[in-house]
């Protein structure tokens, strides 16, 4: 946004490093403000640095973000590449995967990689003339998540759950996110609700509702579905459930996929309220 607006003479960048702020508990910060490009430390640069650089700097710059989740929840993820080189290439385990040239904003994406059981090397190049710069991590995936997609649809951070590890939600289009969690006060954690009907409380507080869709990157072959559901606004009394909120898990079924069919594979809900 700020490159389509050159009136502006000058921009400031909030903030610079973390700074301590005795109000605020946020995942395992406690006392710190984690707005900084950098961290508390004053050492570890996060991902947004290295936009800033790929934007800012003539430095020639190529970063591969997404090194602070190195235990990947999903065997297909988009790659991004903070680069501002005329050309980037990235490779995973060796593999090339693609050219980018001119990414916009220095932002080069190739979406839906497949991750392979165990470590998997991403590594991307660019080409500056005659010279190249690198920049390369490993991201490990576990044999669960190479064998089984759990989406806890409605966040951004999975939460704990007693049938295998989940990830943030994903893979959707429409609807809208929800929670039967009580926001926050400021700076104070939210405060954790037990779900009548399932033992992943966490998983079930929040949901996707309205008309949506997922498309699930998986290739020919059976598959078993479950699908969790949660009356959000049930009250004792209503004849929904006697216990509020309520969550059913239900419509478990086996889903084949033939060869040659395609591999995204559309599972659509819809929900309405009254």
């Amino acid at each position: 946004m700020l490159s389509r607006k050159p009136y502006l003479w000058a921009t400031w960048i909030w903030a610079g490093f973390d700074f301590a702020s005795t109000v605020r508990q946020e995942g395992d910060a406690v006392d710190i403000n984690t707005k900084g490009m950098i961290d508390y430390d004053h050492q570890t640069r996060k991902d947004v640095f290295y936009f800033y650089k790929a934007n800012w700097s003539k430095q020639p710059t190529v970063y591969v973000t997404g090194r602070h989740y190195r235990d990947r929840a999903y065997a297909s993820t988009d790659v991004r590449v903070y680069s501002n080189a005329p050309e980037t290439t990235l490779f995973v385990n060796d593999v090339r995967i693609g050219t980018r040239a001119d990414c916009p904003e220095h932002v080069c994406t190739w979406p839906g990689i497949a991750l392979r059981e165990g470590a998997n090397v991403v590594r991307a190049v660019g080409q500056f003339g005659a010279s190249s710069v690198a920049d390369s991590l490993t991201w490990q995936l576990g044999a669960d998540a190479a064998r089984a997609y759990r989406i806890d649809s409605g966040t951004l951070v999975a939460g704990p759950s007693a049938n295998g590890r989940h990830g943030s939600d994903a893979f959707f289009d429409g609807g809208e996110a929800g929670t039967v969690v009580e926001p926050a006060d400021y700076g104070k954690p939210q405060k954790p609700v037990v779900i009548a009907g399932t033992p992943d409380s966490a998983i079930a507080a929040t949901y996707r509702e309205g008309a949506f869709h997922y498309r699930m990157p998986v290739g020919p072959g059976r598959y078993r579905v479950s699908l969790t559901f949660i009356e959000p606004s049930a009250r004792p009394g209503s004849g929904v459930s006697t216990s509020w909120p309520m969550a059913s898990r239900c419509c478990a079924s086996s889903i084949w996929l033939p060869p040659g069919q395609a591999a995204l594979r559309r599972w659509s809900a819809a929900s309405r309220s009254t």
